[in-house]
């Protein structure tokens, strides 16, 4: 009985590491949403930009040297991007380890208790075994 104690302790341990690990994948698909956010505003700007190239072509060099300004920090974004989403996939299979953790330690106690279920049965048959066999010699005697 010890053992299923110790068990549904470890189960709900893992139920905690599970919402710990959801938490951190939501704060990571967060900074992925503002950085999908950062990145639509300045393609915003830099179609102003192209808009006024037309309107203003003395304002040429200005405008070039905006938008490829522009265009630079949208690829930085993108490759923070990348980085981000090679963490959010580290921490996906994270949480598919203590799922799977988790499922393997619920099917151990479960094997337990049958065991013990069993177990218990078996005793209880004994133990009629036994009764019935008293109750056949006294009333043989």
């Amino acid at each position: 009985m010890e053992h299923l104690k110790t068990l549904t302790k470890i189960i709900n341990i893992k139920e905690r590491e599970i919402k710990q690990q959801k938490q951190k994948i939501q704060q990571i698909y967060s900074k992925i949403n503002l950085i999908n956010e950062k990145i639509k505003t300045l393609e915003k700007q830099i179609n102003k930009y192209q808009n006024l190239f037309v309107s203003s072509p003395s304002q040429m060099p200005f405008i070039v040297e905006n938008i490829s300004h522009l265009k630079n920090q949208i690829e930085n974004y993108l490759e923070a991007k990348s980085k981000i989403e090679k963490v959010l996939e580290k921490e996906l299979n994270k949480l598919k380890e203590i799922y799977a953790e988790k499922k393997a330690i619920e099917i151990l106690k479960s094997k337990i208790e049958l065991n013990i279920n069993k177990q218990e049965k078996i005793k209880e048959r004994i133990l009629l075994d036994e009764f019935a066999s008293r109750k056949y010699i006294s009333d043989s005697s």
